[in-house]
C-alpha cells in the first residue's frame, strides 16, 4: 500500500501483504547471525528464533553478554560462537554491536561478506556520524536497515502495538514540532511556577500560625491549587496540539 509521510509517498507493506508464514518460507535456507548481544541482540535474536527462524549468535567468548546469552538457552558450539565464526557461518549478518563495536569489528565482517549475503543494521548513527570514512556498501552483498520501535531491553518485557506513522512522524519533524511547543508552553510555563514558588517561600515567612491564614490575605494551598490547575491545563494544551498535528 502507498502512505504519504509529509510531502512524500511510498510504498509500505503490512503485515497482511507479508505475513509470517511468507517469512518463514522466504528465510528458511538462510543462517541469521546476530553480532552483539547487548541492548538489541538479545530481543530481535529470540523473537525470530521463538517464530521459527534459523538464529545463532556471534559474542566475544568470557563476556558477561557471553554468560547472558547462554543463560537465554544459546548453546556453545551450536547456536553460540565467537564473533568471526559467527560471520563465517551466517547469511544475514545483523551488526548489532554498539557504534564503537561496529567500527572495530567491520575489517573481520567485511572480510566474511561474500556474494550472496545481506549486513543488516538496527541503528546508524556510527555510520551517518562517523570520524573515519569506516564504511563503504559495495554491490557484491545487500545492505539492509531494520530500526525497530522503543528501546531493544523492553522488547521481551511489554507489548507493543507499533504503527506505521508513529516512528517515522517522530524521525521526520515531530520533534522539532514537540521543541517548539516547548519553547511555547513549557519553558514559559516553568519560569511561571519558579517565580511562584519563590512567591510562596516568600509568603510562607509571613505565615501566622494561630490563624492558619497569610497576613496578606493568600492561602498557601490556594496557591498549590492554581499552580496544579496551571500545570493540567498545560498538558491538555500540548495533547491538543500533538493530536491536531496528527
Amino acid at each position: 500500500m502507498k502512505l504519504k509521510f509529509g510531502t512524500v509517498e511510498e510504498n509500505v507493506v503490512t503485515r497482511e501483504e507479508f505475513p509470517l508464514e511468507k517469512a518463514r518460507e522466504v528465510l528458511k535456507n538462510e543462517v541469521i547471525a546476530v553480532l552483539g548481544y547487548g541492548v538489541q541482540g538479545p530481543g530481535q535474536a529470540l523473537n525470530l528464533k521463538d517464530n521459527g527462524f534459523n538464529v545463532i549468535i556471534g559474542q566475544r567468548k568470557g563476556s558477561k553478554t557471553w554468560d547472558k546469552a547462554v543463560a537465554d538457552g544459546w548453546v556453545p558450539g551450536e547456536t553460540l560462537f565467537e564473533l568471526e565464526e559467527a560471520c563465517e557461518k551466517g547469511t544475514i549478518l545483523q551488526f548489532l554491536l554498539s557504534d564503537a563495536g561496529q567500527i572495530a569489528l567491520w575489517p573481520t565482517v567485511k572480510k566474511h561478506l561474500t556474494p550472496g549475503k545481506a549486513l543488516y543494521f538496527s541503528h546508524g548513527f556510527g555510520i551517518t556520524y562517523k570520524r573515519e570514512n569506516w564504511y563503504h556498501p559495495s554491490s557484491g552483498y545487500r545492505c539492509d536497515l531494520v530500526a525497530p520501535k522503543g528501546s531493544g531491553t523492553s522488547l521481551r518485557r511489554i507489548e507493543v502495538t507499533s504503527d506505521l506513522t508513529g516512528e517515522r512522524g517522530t524521525l521526520m519533524g515531530a520533534i522539532q514540532g514537540i521543541l517548539l511547543l516547548s519553547t511555547k508552553y513549557c519553558v514559559p510555563m516553568a519560569t511561571h511556577h519558579l517565580k511562584l514558588q519563590r512567591n510562596c517561600r516568600r509568603i510562607d515567612t509571613k505565615f501566622d500560625a494561630a490563624s492558619g491564614r497569610k497576613r496578606h490575605g493568600l492561602d498557601v494551598c490556594q496557591l498549590l491549587h492554581y499552580c496544579s490547575t496551571r500545570c493540567t491545563r498545560l498538558v491538555e494544551t500540548i495533547q491538543r496540539c500533538d493530536q491536531a498535528s496528527v
